[in-house]
């Protein structure tokens, strides 16, 4: 008799473990809001520096590799996170460039570290 009590079939429903990356895009989307407000993103971006975006993007980077080191962050754990962050940053209203960016940016940093044995 197969044990269906744990592992990926537990409980009835498929444990892939993504409940906490689905909360490290919250996570990091909140963070995004706290320090790139939309306000300026959307009217007055010229007033943001690169480096405070670039500062704000490699401290989320941060989070997402604390998380790494934990739990790898394999090929499907990388497509909810992009997935749930883009639609997490589009809902708080930010330009669709600048998500492109963070999101695209975000996952490479992560498939680097996957492929480096980190």
């Amino acid at each position: 008799m197969i044990n269906l009590s744990r592992g990926l079939f537990a409980g009835g429903k498929w444990n892939l473990g993504f409940a906490a990356v689905k909360v490290l895009a919250q996570r990091i989307s909140g963070h995004i809001g706290k320090n790139l407000p939309i306000k300026l993103m959307t009217d007055n971006r010229g007033q943001l520096s690169a480096s405070r975006i670039a500062r704000t993007l490699e401290q989320c980077c941060a989070m997402a590799l604390e998380l790494h080191a934990q739990r790898k962050l394999g090929y499907l754990r990388r497509v909810v996170l992009a997935s749930d962050l883009r639609w997490s940053l589009h809902e708080m209203g930010y330009p669709k460039d600048f998500v492109g960016l963070a999101v695209e940016g975000l996952i490479v940093e992560l498939s680097r570290k996957n492929h480096s044995g980190s």
